[in-house]
């Protein structure tokens, strides 16, 4: 399994990391709300202002319903680019006032940031003496603002006035609201009244236009329906006089007149002595075609006619003379009465033309009388409330953007950080150094200023209750309890050596072998430092440092070439073979080192050889294999978990095979308040 599979975090892993890097978190939460500020006060507020306009009512429709199609209309007309254009037509004509180049910030806010950027000033000042000088954000904009102003025209753009307006129906209503979006709440207001100003003097323009035109049209076309009405009229007076049909009255006796004629017929031929039924078709005559009529005379004629008898004696000739007198009568009246129907077909034609011009006539006189009273034009719409500059900015106030960022800067920082723990391949736990790094965790040292060695007495003797002294404790504790001990040296005495040593420099193993050799003689018992680090000396300088204090004098006692010196004030004594770099390889190589060893194991209790890192020095690989047990120092929170696997197997290299019972590991310079998060 590898590494990244054994370090895939769980939820309470997640938590863990997120308080231990609560203030990185909260760093960038801060940043990131502090920088939304910043940019939300350079933006400009945006301001809106808003007119309304009342639709008048429709008259095809019912009196409680508005037209929606008469105000979609309308909001269509007003939002259309011709509108538009001859908007910014009139505004280039009638330009808005112009605009200030003041701040349209509140004075708090605009106060709160020149504060803030005179503190930032002024540590900049600290820092970097000679830094120029410059003005605030709000300062610059104000300046920018001014020369704009004076360098650039005020004409509005059409893309400005099309992004700026808006138009909708208040709900449920003919009132159409006009708003106006801008940077200065005056020029907001302007543009918004000038925008219904003008749609209402185009509508009005327009009205007025036709109301003109309609009137043109009826001056033109009433003279022309005067001459065909007067036209018509004598047509139809000639018509009549010409016709004889000067009067109803002349049909009606021509009517009587033939009803009379056709009675005294009856009675003629009665005298005669015909039939009734002979003279039915006389009796039932009901204005019959000329042709019927004159049928109906013959044949009366022929009647006449045939019925003669040898005349009477007396008084039958006149009787027949008078007879034959009222037939042709009859027919000339019949004639008479024939021509006069066509010519009173023709009459009524005549007077219905008449008619339509006179109705003609009288409309267009009374078309013309309403205009003439009707007074002021009625507008489809007009202005109900004009547009005042607003107070307050319609856009959102800098201050909202701040939660926001928090919130999305916070989650990022978190995101960013587990990101980080993910590719984090540190020690910063004794999980790491056991499952990870492959052998046992006796310990954890917690984090102190710069160990020296004349303050050992300080640190471990007289105050031996602070938090290093019982973690140095616990570490020496466990060690001696697992310490190995070579079969071959415990008849002659129970010491063991402990080499003490780490990954690279830095790692803290010096700390660790004095504060381990002087935990060890406070226990009791003998112990001797091997100062075996050839390339830094920290172990001699301290020592030739406690040599000048002239407070403890070190005993010396001859053992072959080296001097082993007492630290009485520390109860140890050291034997610093790193002086002898110059034949510190033939020191190793000639099997030296164990002769020692083999030597001091019959005086000592316990000896701690303090040996160079295991990367980069050879002999550290030497050290640890005469050595019994190895004590490995990781740095918290530095020490790559790879750079101390490589490190082991150095040691395994070495000869040390059996790593989980010979080699232990401490990690140095733990951060208690972060480590316990882990």
């Amino acid at each position: 399994m590898t590494y990244q599979e054994h370090r895939t975090p769980e939820l309470k892993d997640l938590v863990a990391l997120l308080r231990r890097r609560w203030k990185l978190i909260a760093t960038f939460a801060m940043t990131g709300s502090i920088l939304a500020l910043v940019i939300g006060a350079t933006i400009p507020p945006s301001y809106t202002s808003k007119a309304q306009l009342l639709v008048a009512r429709s008259d095809a429709g019912p009196a409680d319903v508005p037209d929606e199609a008469v105000v979609d209309t309308h909001i269509e007309l007003i939002v259309s680019p011709r509108h538009l254009l001859e908007v910014q037509d009139s505004l280039a004509t009638d330009p808005p006032p112009r605009r200030s180049g003041e701040t349209t910030h509140s004075p708090f806010f605009n106060s709160a940031i020149k504060s803030a950027w005179k503190k930032l000033q002024g540590a900049l000042a600290a820092i970097l003496p000679h830094a120029p000088v410059e003005a605030s954000p709000m300062e610059t904009a104000e300046i920018g603002d001014d020369s704009v102003i004076a360098e650039e025209d005020q004409a509005i753009e059409f893309a400005e006035l099309q992004e700026g307006i808006s138009v909708y129906k208040e709900q449920r209503s003919r009132v159409i609201a006009v708003t106006f979006t801008a940077n200065d709440p005056e020029l907001a207001a302007f543009i918004a009244n000038r925008i219904v100003e003008n749609y209402v003097k185009r509508g009005r323009e327009k009205q007025l236009a036709q109301r003109r035109r309609l009137e043109r049209e009826l001056a033109k076309r009433i003279p022309f329906a005067k001459v065909a009405l007067e036209r018509a009229e004598a047509t139809v007076r000639d018509h009549r006089i010409a016709s004889g049909l000067l009067d109803e009255k002349s049909i009606e006796a021509m009517d009587r007149q033939i009803a009379e004629l056709r009675r005294q017929l009856a009675i003629d031929l009665a005298k005669i002595g015909k039939e009734s039924t002979d003279l039915s078709p006389l009796l039932n005559y009901q204005e019959a075609a000329p042709s019927a009529a004159e049928l109906n005379a013959t044949q009366l004629s022929s009647q006449a006619a045939d019925n003669k008898s040898p005349p009477p004696q007396s008084g039958r000739s006149p009787l027949e003379e008078r007879l034959h007198r009222a037939l042709q009568r009859l027919r000339s009246l019949e004639q008479s009465r024939e021509s006069l129907r066509e010519a009173e077909t023709k009459l009524k034609e005549l007077e219905r033309e008449a008619s339509a011009a006179a109705q003609l006539y009288e409309s267009l006189l009374r078309k013309q009388t309403e205009l003439s009273v009707q007074g002021p034009i009625q507008q489809d719409v007009h202005i109900v409330s004009a547009a005042m500059p607003p107070e307050q900015p319609s856009s959102p106030s800098p201050l909202l953007f701040v939660l926001p960022a928090f919130v999305a800067f916070a989650i990022t920082g978190g995101l960013l950080v587990i990101v980080r723990e993910q590719f984090d391949h540190r020690v910063r736990s004794e999980r790491d150094v056991e499952e990870f790094v492959g052998i046992p965790c006796i310990g954890l040292l917690p984090k102190r200023p710069r160990f020296h060695l004349h303050r050992a007495r300080q640190t471990l003797i007289e105050k031996p209750f602070n938090i290093y002294g019982e973690a140095i404790r616990s570490v020496v504790a466990a060690a001696l309890a697992r310490r190995r001990i070579p079969s071959t040296q415990r008849q002659v005495r129970n010491c063991a050596v402990f080499a003490i040593t780490s990954s690279e420099p830095g790692d803290g193993k010096t700390t660790l072998a004095v504060s381990f050799a002087v935990s060890v003689g406070l226990l009791g018992q003998r112990v001797l430092l091997m100062d075996l680090d050839f390339r830094s000396k920290p172990v001699a300088a301290a020592l030739a440092r406690l040599g000048k204090d002239g407070s403890d004098k070190p005993s010396a006692a001859e053992t072959g070439r080296t001097v082993v010196r007492n630290i009485a004030k520390l109860g140890i004594d050291c034997l610093p073979l790193a002086n002898r770099r110059e034949d510190a390889l033939s020191f190793l190589m000639a099997d030296q080192l164990s002769s020692i060893l083999n030597d001091l194991r019959r005086e000592y209790d316990c000896i701690v050889i303090d040996s160079p890192p295991l990367l980069g020095a050879t002999e550290a690989r030497t050290i640890a294999a005469v050595a019994d047990n190895v004590i490995l120092a990781l740095k918290w929170g530095c020490t790559e978990i790879e750079t101390a696997g490589r490190a082991l197997r150095q040691l395994q290299h070495s000869g040390i095979k059996d790593t989980q019972r010979r080699v232990f590991g401490v990690i140095t310079q733990v951060n208690p308040r972060r480590h316990r998060f882990n």
